[in-house]
């Protein structure tokens, strides 16, 4: 990988846009394994082509013809899950940039988060990539005990649904990775338009009409639900196989002040905190003070209500 990325070199733009839209088309057509967990990370610091930004130099859309949004729905209907880091503030200098990139993820049932330190990548990448494998390998236990919480109350609202299986789940001691990265945004503008149209020429008529919202920031993103449960009883564990290599080889290439540990929630797998003073060889620009406090840690616990209801949403259990 590091052979891969040290050949590249770039070349043409002149404006702020860039081919999403491609690089999209690329994730979704693959060649993933039929029985694999199918995740992107998509880096982005600019928005695709053709969402009405000052100076876009394709403002009808990507050369390459191709529509991010409809391609994005493609990749739900592929189970691709995506995984938006935003690079901030850089991102947040276009109007809409956030609310795309933020809907695309919900589409596929992801996460988006805006980071302000290139030292935080190993922990999205690591710890994203874990919790999807792990929600994978739980959905069956998850689907039997949605089954049997409807037989018992058939008439029982959704929420409450969720609820009633993530507490079965939970006193049985079903633990998972989970990635927290703090301070995130919570809602960001325009977001629900690009989860709700079709295409992108779609949600850019709708935006023109729009009212502007304001993004608001929030410590933590784990469970937006939370309640008292058992502590977990799983036994300590260490990553997938596949993964244990990636945090020195990202170490190596953006740097890091995290360690390996154990993976009990107390002690997480490995954490980053930005240093006082350090500087980010990936943004140029200092970043707002909120960016600059982020902190990340991947950890093992119990399953938590909003990954239940990922899953469940995601496998059209209703």
């Amino acid at each position: 990988m590091q052979e891969y990325v040290d050949s590249m070199s770039a070349q043409g733009g002149g404006d702020g846009p860039e081919s999403v839209a491609c690089a999209l088309h690329e994730a979704l057509n693959a060649d993933w394994r039929k029985e694999a967990v199918r995740v992107c990370v998509i880096i982005a610091d600019a928005p695709p082509h053709g969402m009405g930004e000052n100076g876009d130099g394709f403002p009808n859309g990507c050369p390459c013809g191709k529509d991010p949004l409809e391609t994005a729905r493609k990749m739900a209907e592929s189970k691709i899950i995506i995984y938006s880091v935003a690079v901030e503030p850089n991102l947040g200098n276009y109007k809409n940039a956030r609310g795309f990139f933020k809907g695309i993820s919900r589409l596929t049932h992801g996460r988006y988060l805006g980071l302000g330190q290139a030292h935080l990548l190993p922990d999205v990448i690591i710890g994203g990539s874990a919790e999807e494998l792990d929600l994978k390998n739980i959905e069956q236990e998850i689907q039997k005990e949605y089954l049997q919480c409807k037989t018992e109350e058939p008439s029982l609202a959704t929420d409450k649904l969720q609820e009633k299986v993530h507490r079965n789940l939970a006193t049985k001691g079903v633990a998972t990775w989970h990635l927290d990265v703090t301070h995130q945004a919570s809602k960001v503008a325009n977001e629900d338009i690009f989860t709700e149209c079709e295409s992108l020429s779609s949600a850019k008529t709708k935006l023109e009409s729009a009212p502007t919202v304001s993004t608001s920031t929030i410590s933590s993103t784990v469970d937006s639900r939370s309640e008292t449960l058992p502590t977990s009883t799983a036994p300590t564990s260490s990553l997938p196989s596949f993964l244990e290599g990636i945090p020195s080889f990202f170490t190596g290439i953006f740097g890091s002040s995290s360690s390996s540990s154990s993976s009990a929630a107390s002690n997480p797998l490995y954490s980053a905190s930005r240093p006082e003073g350090a500087s980010s060889p990936m943004f140029r620009d200092e970043a707002p003070m909120e960016y600059s406090r982020q902190s990340a840690r991947v950890y093992k616990d119990t399953v938590s209500i909003d990954q239940v209801a990922k899953v469940m949403t995601k496998n059209e259990y209703y």
